[in-house]
């Protein structure tokens, strides 16, 4: 088979029970294999209009526990990480024509986050944007919301009390710096 059928063929059946079945016909037969260890890792577009199928939401769903730290898991507690779950089954135009699946990217950076600054916030809420990202919030001291977007290049933020925005973004030095600033904003 040419391999411009083929790829017409395998755009045709993307995300159909019958590519299985296709991708099986196209393998040598056994007999023509020669015996060597490979490792396959199996790549899921994340943004594609198709979405997740039950097969690749499980795989998200691993790909969660390995990315995402203990102090991550820690700070979202068993609910929140549930949450986290569901988010991964969310397709591409899940809020619209624009929205995008989560971003493992995203999932890394909130990893990174609590992994470097060990903030364990009270009551802390996880959702997820339209682009993808996770977002976190919760109440500080004075009852102003908190609120953070982790998205691929760092943390957008928002601060209630004093209307404070900006972004914080990833770098070799990791969060670790800022850590104090969000701690201020903390209910203890």
């Amino acid at each position: 088979m040419s391999d411009h059928i083929q790829n017409r063929v395998s755009e045709w059946l993307y995300g159909t029970t019958a590519a299985s079945v296709m991708a099986f016909s196209l393998l040598a037969p056994s007999s023509m294999v020669v015996e060597r260890q490979t490792h396959v890792q199996w790549i899921y577009p994340a943004d594609a209009p198709i979405g997740a199928t039950p097969q690749s939401s499980t795989v998200f769903v691993g790909q969660l526990h390995d990315k995402i730290s203990p102090s991550a898991k820690a700070a979202l507690g068993e609910l929140g990480v549930q949450r986290l779950e569901s988010f991964m089954q969310l397709r591409a135009g899940w809020d619209g024509p624009d929205s995008r699946a989560i971003r493992l990217e995203s999932i890394e950076v909130f990893s990174q986050f609590f992994a470097d600054t060990a903030l364990h916030p009270k009551q802390m809420g996880v959702f997820m944007s339209a682009e993808g990202n996770i977002v976190v919030n919760w109440l500080d001291q004075g009852g102003q919301l908190v609120e953070l977007e982790f998205d691929p290049k760092g943390i957008n933020y928002f601060i209630e009390d004093g209307g404070k925005e900006d972004t914080v973004f990833a770098g070799d030095l990791g969060f670790s710096g800022v850590s104090h600033f969000f701690k201020s904003h903390m209910v203890v």
